[in-house]
C-alpha cells in the first residue's frame, strides 16, 4: 500500500509539472530558444518545482504532448514499481520524475513540431498563392515596439479612401501572417497591412520573401528579445530585412529616434522617409503635443515635408503620436487629402491594452498598458502617469522579458523614472526588487496577492498602471470599464 501511494504521489506531481512546462512552451510559441532565455532569467528550479499550477490551452498539440508524456511516464512507473521492492530504492528512482517529465515534454514538442511544420507550410503556400493573384499593395510594419498600434492607426486612416486588409491583433509570425492573409485578403483589397516580428536573423526575410511588400515601416529598435538576438547588431540586421526587399518604386518609413537607424538606411535601396518625436531635422516630426488645462484631449501639430497638420487627439502618450507619424506620411504619399487625414486622426481611439483608460476596482483609474511590455513603452507609460493628477500612483508589472544582458541597465532606467514621482511598483519579478534602493518596489508571490493588496489599498483618487501582460482572470477581477 505504501509503495502504491508513493507512486501515486509522484505521478500526480509529474502531471502538475507537465501542465506547467506545456503552458510555458505554449506561451513561448513552442520555441526552445525563447524557453531557454526564460530559463536563464528564472532558473532551473522554477521549472522542476513550480510554485503554481498553470493550465495550458486545450489544443491538439497540447493533447498529443499529454499522451506522449503519459505513455513514457506510466511505463517508467510500472518498471520502477515492478523491480524496486525496497522503498528507499523506489523513492530514489521516483526522484527522477521531474527530469523525466522535462524530457517527455521536450520529446512531445519535437514530435508535434514536425506535424505543425507541415501544416504551417500548407497554409503559407495558400497565402502565397493568394498574394500572387491579388492586385493589393502590401505594407509591412516591423520594429521592437509600436508595431500593432502603428498597424491599427494606418488601417483606420487608409480605410477612409481604400479597401484595406490587415493582419489580426498581434499576429506577426509566418503562420500568423499567413492565416490573416487567407482570412482577410479579398478580391477588391487595395492595400494590405501586415505586422511582422522576429526573434533571430532570417525570420523576417522568410516572410517578406513570399509577400513582397512595396512599403515598409520601422517603428523602433529597442532591447526587447535582445537575449534571443544575441546583440544589438543582430537585432538591427533582423529588423532591416523588411526594408531591404522593398522595390525601387517603394518607400521605407524609419524612426530616426532609434539607435542604429543609420545602419538600417544603408540597407534601403528605395526612397526613405525619416520620422521623429523630437528631431526637427527629420522629414516628419512632432512640432507640438500639449494638453490644455480644461481639456482631456491634446493639441497636436505635425510637420510633414515642411507642411503642418494641426489636430486634436484623444491618444494618451507621446509615443502614440510618434506611432502616427509614418501613418500620416504614407497616407499623404498615397494621395489621401490632408483634410481627410486630419479628420481620421481626430477620430482615432486608444488601442485597448495600449495605455487605454478605465475605471476599475474601488473606482480607481487604471491605465491598461498590458498588451505587451518593452523598456521604451514602460518609460513612456511612466511619463504619462506622472503627468496625471491623483492620489497614490501604483505600477503593477511582472517585469520585461528576454532583455538578456541589458536587463540590469534597463530595470535601473525604469526604477530611476519611477523614483522621480515616488511611484510604487508592485511586481512578481524578484530581480526588479533586488535592484531597488529606494523602497520603490514591493514583491508579491502571485497575481492573487497583488489583487488582494489593490483591493485593500486603492480608492477613487488613485491611479494604477498595468504594465505588461496579466491573466484574463486577474484583469476581470479588476473590473475594468
Amino acid at each position: 500500500m505504501t509503495r502504491t501511494f508513493l507512486v501515486f504521489i509522484f505521478l500526480i506531481f509529474s502531471y502538475i509539472e507537465l501542465s506547467f512546462l506545456t503552458y510555458y512552451f505554449q506561451i513561448k510559441e513552442y520555441r526552445f530558444d525563447r524557453l531557454i532565455s526564460f530559463l536563464r532569467e528564472k532558473g532551473i528550479l522554477y521549472f522542476l518545482f513550480p510554485e503554481k499550477i498553470y493550465l495550458p490551452k486545450k489544443s491538439v498539440r497540447n493533447r498529443n504532448i499529454f499522451i506522449i508524456h503519459t505513455l513514457i511516464v506510466l511505463s517508467y512507473f510500472i518498471f520502477t514499481f515492478t523491480f524496486f521492492k525496497n522503498i528507499p530504492l523506489l523513492i530514489c528512482a521516483l526522484m527522477l520524475t521531474p527530469v523525466i517529465t522535462v524530457l517527455t515534454v521536450i520529446v512531445g514538442v519535437l514530435y508535434t513540431g514536425t506535424i505543425v511544420k507541415r501544416k504551417r507550410g500548407d497554409i503559407i503556400k495558400q497565402a502565397s498563392d493568394m498574394i500572387k493573384e491579388s492586385k493589393a499593395v502590401f505594407i509591412g510594419v516591423t520594429g521592437s515596439f509600436g508595431k500593432t498600434s502603428t498597424k491599427e492607426f494606418l488601417y483606420k486612416i487608409l480605410s477612409s479612401s481604400f479597401k484595406v486588409g490587415k493582419t489580426d491583433e498581434n499576429q506577426n509570425t509566418d503562420i500568423g501572417v499567413a492565416m490573416s492573409v487567407t482570412k482577410n485578403l479579398k478580391e477588391d483589397t487595395d492595400y494590405f497591412i501586415f505586422e511582422v516580428g522576429a526573434y533571430k536573423i532570417g525570420e523576417i526575410r522568410d516572410i517578406v520573401h513570399w509577400i513582397k511588400p512595396t512599403f515598409g515601416i520601422l517603428t523602433g529598435l529597442g532591447n526587447q528579445h535582445l537575449s534571443l538576438f544575441g546583440s544589438q547588431e543582430n537585432l538591427i540586421k533582423a529588423k532591416s530585412e523588411l526594408l531591404e526587399v522593398l522595390p525601387n518604386d517603394g518607400c521605407a518609413y524609419i524612426n530616426k529616434d532609434c539607435l542604429g537607424y543609420e545602419k538600417v538606411l544603408d540597407t534601403v535601396k528605395c526612397r526613405s522617409v525619416l520620422y521623429s518625436g523630437t528631431d526637427s531635422n527629420a522629414d516628419v516630426f512632432i512640432k507640438k503635443y500639449t494638453k490644455p488645462p480644461t481639456s482631456d484631449s491634446f493639441d497636436v501639430t505635425i510637420s510633414c515635408g515642411g507642411e503642418d497638420i494641426n489636430f486634436v487627439s484623444d491618444l494618451i502618450g507621446r509615443h502614440n503620436i510618434v506611432n502616427l507619424l509614418p501613418c500620416i506620411a504614407l497616407s499623404l504619399d498615397l494621395g489621401i487629402k490632408k483634410d481627410v487625414v486630419k479628420e481620421e486622426l481626430e477620430s482615432l481611439d486608444q488601442v485597448i491594452g495600449k495605455l487605454s483608460t478605465h475605471i476599475g476596482l474601488n473606482g480607481a483609474k487604471f491605465l491598461n498598458d498590458g498588451y505587451s511590455s518593452n523598456v521604451d513603452g514602460f518609460l513612456s507609460a511612466i511619463d504619462v502617469v506622472q503627468q496625471i493628477k491623483g492620489g497614490k500612483k501604483i505600477i503593477i508589472t511582472k517585469g520585461v522579458i528576454e532583455l538578456g544582458k541589458d536587463m540590469e541597465s534597463s530595470y535601473k532606467k525604469i526604477l530611476n523614472a519611477s523614483n522621480k514621482d515616488n511611484l510604487k511598483i508592485l511586481t512578481t519579478d524578484r530581480f526588479l526588487k533586488k535592484l531597488d534602493t529606494n523602497s520603490t518596489v514591493s514583491i508579491f508571490r502571485s497575481e492573487k496577492t497583488i489583487f488582494n493588496y489593490l483591493k485593500k489599498e486603492v480608492g477613487k483618487e488613485d491611479i494604477i498602471l498595468i504594465e505588461g501582460r496579466f491573466s484574463g482572470k486577474f484583469l476581470s477581477k479588476l473590473e475594468l470599464k
